[in-house]
């Protein structure tokens, strides 16, 4: 196979058209040979690079289009960078929560499908619910956005994510589910399960709730399989997708509504309660092994929630500059 069939190869899988058949030889030629593989990375950059945002394309030029992307990819040295930016436009300030949802031309440049649809959540903190054409539900988190076909008519079912979503997948063996991110693509049949953005490396990207998923990396060849209770950690920097246990399952629990601690350390907790809240925790050495249980809804105030488990160790709670936190002193129960 030529470079130029495989990069045709590797556009039809961003597209989410990609025949099984086809992946399976695509992968192959990737694996064949390092150069392949940072070709392949390549192109799959410069289709995020080129591919619209906020305004729709049109007139296309389908051989065109192809040809540029392609130039671009063999034009530039092939090296591999880390998918850890952020869209400017999903972090828009909203008075009132709501979930906009219009219709854009969508029209992936060779491929002649169907205008997609575009739902994004520009609320804050709010979470929009919305019903894809196969029954499957998603929960978008504040910030995050999702482009999807009015119909799932191909071999597969593609969806793309910006920011953060949590998915039910309607059941359906004989057409997958994919969800593909700028770093990620994440496959199933039938399940519950989150998917993040890589903003912070080494941090859980896709967690399973129900059922089994198989994530794979979009920059190097790594790929794990995930079963209810696991996440996947990802590292671009460091080329690694790792499998870890996540009995509490806060990872999602935006849009279950809760914490669940099962005597689990407290600096795990601290690491927790910061990344829904986004801001920072810092526990002294002394307590950050102790263990606590506990549920707590995600609506309560963190100054009100931290109080609460500071007096559960005799610790004292203060705040720094920049509005962190840091329990100190205090002993394990």
């Amino acid at each position: 196979m030529t470079t130029d069939q495989a990069l045709r190869l590797v556009y039809r899988d961003l597209d989410g058209r990609l025949t099984a058949a086809e992946r399976t030889t695509l992968r192959a030629w990737e694996q064949a040979d390092p150069a392949n593989r940072r070709a392949a990375a390549a192109a799959r950059q410069a289709w995020q690079a080129a591919r619209p945002v906020e305004e729709p394309p049109f007139d296309l030029d389908v051989a065109a289009d192809f040809e540029r992307v392609r130039a671009r990819t063999i034009a530039r040295p092939t090296k591999v960078v880390s998918m850890r930016r952020r869209r400017s436009w999903l972090r828009i300030a909203a008075a009132l929560a709501f979930l906009a949802i219009s219709v854009l031309a969508l029209r992936i440049a060779f491929s002649g499908d169907p205008e997609w649809i575009t739902a994004r959540n520009d609320g804050g903190n709010a979470v929009t619910e919305l019903s894809l054409p196969d029954g499957s539900k998603v929960y978008l988190k504040g910030g995050g956005a999702i482009a999807y076909p009015p119909a799932f008519n191909g071999a597969t079912r593609p969806v793309r994510l910006e920011g953060e979503a949590f998915f039910e997948v309607a059941e359906n063996a004989a057409q997958p589910f994919t969800v593909r991110t700028d770093a990620l693509e994440v496959t199933v049949l039938g399940t519950a399960f989150n998917v993040r953005p890589p903003e912070f490396d080494g941090g859980p990207v896709v967690t399973v709730r129900e059922g089994k998923v198989r994530v794979a990396a979009e920059t190097f060849d790594e790929t794990v399989v995930l079963t209810a209770g696991e996440s996947a950690h990802l590292s671009a920097a460091e080329q690694l997708l790792q499998k870890r246990a996540d009995a509490d399952g806060n990872a999602t629990a935006w849009q279950r509504g809760y914490f669940r601690f099962t005597d689990t350390r407290l600096g795990a907790i601290a690491a927790a309660l910061s990344d829904h809240y986004d801001v920072p925790i810092s526990v002294d050495p002394a307590i950050a092994d102790c263990t606590l249980s506990g549920r707590y809804t995600t609506t309560t105030e963190l100054f009100d929630l931290l109080q609460s488990i500071s007096r559960a160790f005799d610790a004292d709670l203060t705040r720094e500059k920049g509005g962190a936190y840091r329990l100190r002193g205090g002993r394990c129960q």
